[in-house]
């Protein structure tokens, strides 16, 4: 009596797949906008500029402040969209 051992069918496995790198589509980088930036830098050159012409009273380094902010929003926005026209 004997027993024939089964032998691996090779054929019948499973290939080993070859690792192709995954092809993504090119995805345009999410721009900074320069209004946040330029209106927080401008809102402090106003706090400094306005601190140093009324010899640090509170109310015009606030109002300074707030001027600044507006000014640097406003070009802060004209920048914005001159470089979306580009």
């Amino acid at each position: 009596m004997s027993k024939k051992l089964a032998m691996p069918h090779s054929r019948h496995r499973h290939k080993h797949e070859s690792h192709q790198p995954h092809h993504h589509p090119a995805q345009p980088k999410p721009t900074r906008k320069a209004t946040p930036i330029v209106t927080f830098l401008a809102a402090i050159f106003g706090l400094v500029v306005a601190a140093m012409a009324s010899e640090s009273d509170w109310l015009w380094m606030i109002i300074g402040a707030i001027v600044g902010a507006v000014a640097g929003y406003l070009i802060g926005k004209n920048i914005d969209s001159a470089a979306d026209k580009k």
